[in-house]
Order: structure tokens, then sequence, then C-alpha cells
């Protein structure tokens, strides 16, 4: 489930799927906290006994988006490669820190 303003989007919804490798799916409304908040207090009234069955009930799912394996795949091979300079970034700037703290002492 994708909820928030992003979550308004067709674009990033399905962008999500692909990333993920997983299915995503849009309530009916996106606004995750009103309605939370809104179904825990009718739980806790005894106006409903099964907070996930209300909420299924209140905010059904509308729109399904289902990845691309090759998109998918795709989106892990560019995860690898950030993944890999996003490790020398941090090496190089430990690197750096630590030859100050030398230039220092």
């Amino acid at each position: 489930r994708v909820a928030g303003g992003g979550a308004q989007s067709d674009l990033l919804t399905q962008l999500l799927a692909h990333a993920a490798g997983l299915r995503t799916v849009r309530p009916r409304c996106t606004e995750a906290s009103l309605l939370g908040a809104a179904g825990v207090a009718f739980t806790a009234l005894g106006y409903a006994t099964d907070l996930n069955a209300l909420m299924q009930t209140l905010n059904p799912p509308q729109t399904l988006c289902t990845p691309d394996a090759a998109a998918t795949a795709g989106y892990r091979a560019q995860a690898t490669v950030i993944d890999g300079l996003l490790r020398a970034l941090t090496e190089a700037q430990q690197a750096r820190s630590e030859n100050a703290d030398d230039e220092l002492a």
C-alpha cells in the first residue's frame, strides 16, 4: 500500500513497483494519517472489532501497479553501482577526516 502525497502520482506509484519489484496498491484515499486515526478511534469506541477489515471497507484499493521484471532488474543494477559509489565516497571522506586530524596533531 502506498499513501501520502506521492501516492497520488501514477508515475511515482508505478516507479515504486518497478524499483521494489513488488505490487503497489493505492487506496481510494491516500490520507493515511487521517484514516488511520479514524479507524483506531472507531475500533476503540467499539464501532468496529477488526481494524484491518474496517480500513478495507472505508478505503478499498483503487489502483494496482505491477512491476516489470526488466525494469526491476535495471533498477537493481543501478542500485549496485550507486552503493559502490556511496562506499567509495564514505571511504574518501573518512580518509580526508583522518588526514585533517593528523595535520592538527
